[in-house]
């Protein structure tokens, strides 16, 4: 009696079947791996765009005032409150740049007027700082145009849950022969 041999026995299916498990396994892993990667590169997208429009309303505020005249009077320290700066105008209200967190809810805040960027409560915020430097002695060679002084704001923000660095640096310069009435308060 001659056998059919073209059939595949049990043990063939069932080392079939385990591989492909396997397989399907390790790929829904990396599916899953994907997937929290894309979430975690949401959120992180989503902060720095806040950030960049809170960085972008403080530019237009003081970076502004060369062509709109002199609209900046001066950069201060709040009073009593750390993190905190008052920015004084000429033409407008007063706005305040401020770092808090909410006690009641425990999430982080910066502030700057109107606009608030609320970050991960496992952040963690360094000292907000106003620095200015004069850079260029007036030794005649630039004349009056020279954009002589530097405005640094910084403040070391690290996102714990991400183990990465979002500080907040603007730095603006300035001609304070043109405008020797502002006062940067350090």
């Amino acid at each position: 009696m001659i056998k059919n041999k073209k059939g595949f026995t049990v043990l063939e299916l069932l080392l079939a079947f385990s591989l492909a498990m396997i397989v399907i396994v390790y790929l829904f892993q990396i599916v899953s791996l994907v997937q929290i990667l894309y979430a975690d590169n949401q959120d992180k997208s989503a902060l720095l765009v806040k950030q960049n429009n809170l960085v972008e309303a403080i530019y237009q505020d003081i970076g502004m005032f060369e062509q709109k005249g002199e609209q900046l009077r001066g950069i201060a320290p709040c009073n009593g409150e750390n993190n905190c700066y008052t920015f004084q105008f000429f033409d407008q209200e007063d706005k305040t740049l401020k770092a808090y967190t909410n006690a009641s809810s425990g999430k982080k805040y910066i502030a700057y007027g109107n606009y608030v960027v609320e970050y991960p409560k496992n952040t963690t915020f360094g000292n907000l700082v106003v620095d200015r430097s004069s850079y260029l002695e007036s030794d005649g060679i630039y004349g009056d145009s020279a954009y002589d002084t530097i405005v640094h704001i910084s403040m070391p923000i690290t996102l714990n849950d991400y183990r990465e660095q979002y500080d907040l640096n603007i730095v603006y310069q300035y001609n304070s022969k043109n405008h020797p009435d502002i006062s940067i308060n350090v």
